[in-house]
């Protein structure tokens, strides 16, 4: 293999036996390329690259240029140094880039409830224009409500005294 490309298992003598998670490292370093514009490592000579394979730390892919969280999250778990730690299979890494791909949370990086709503509310934008006018109506309707709610208590304490001062 190339040895920009390769898993650390690869490029160790006695390493851990190759999978498919080794494939998906491959997967990640093209991935990496696509969005840095330069391989998970890259030295020299081919010795140095597997020195660095060996011994470096993959640089997040935000460091070297902007890229979205949840793809940089995708990258980075098919670049784990453990085969154990990244995705099981390319189906399973091509089904996280296909919810990024549709605005959905991916697997690597679960996201908020507010996170949630606005990436919904992309995907739907007439539903959710529709949801926003109900809550502002809603919201409306609770605050006339309670302004005449006080206005009634107000006028319940005027004549409450003015039958005081009569009697």
């Amino acid at each position: 293999g190339t040895p920009s490309y390769m898993a650390p298992e690869q490029a160790q003598v006695h390493g851990a036996p190759l999978s498919p998670a080794t494939d998906v490292w491959g997967l990640g370093a093209i991935l990496y390329e696509l969005l840095t514009g330069t391989p998970p490592f890259e030295a020299g000579d081919p010795e140095a690259t597997l020195r660095q394979l060996s011994e470096g730390e993959v640089r997040k892919p935000s460091q070297l240029s902007i890229v979205p969280a949840d793809l940089e999250a995708i990258c980075l778990k098919c670049l784990a140094r453990d085969p154990r730690q990244r995705y099981p299979t390319a189906r399973a890494l091509a089904d996280d880039l296909g919810r990024y791909l549709e605005g959905r949370a991916v697997s690597v990086r679960p996201l908020g409830a507010p996170q949630r709503i606005n990436r919904w509310a992309r995907r739907e934008p007439r539903l959710a224009a529709a949801g926003a006018m109900a809550i502002a109506a809603l919201f409306a309707g609770v605050i006339a409500t309670s302004l005449q709610w006080q206005r009634a208590e107000a006028n319940a304490v005027q004549a409450s005294h003015a039958l005081w001062s009569q009697r």
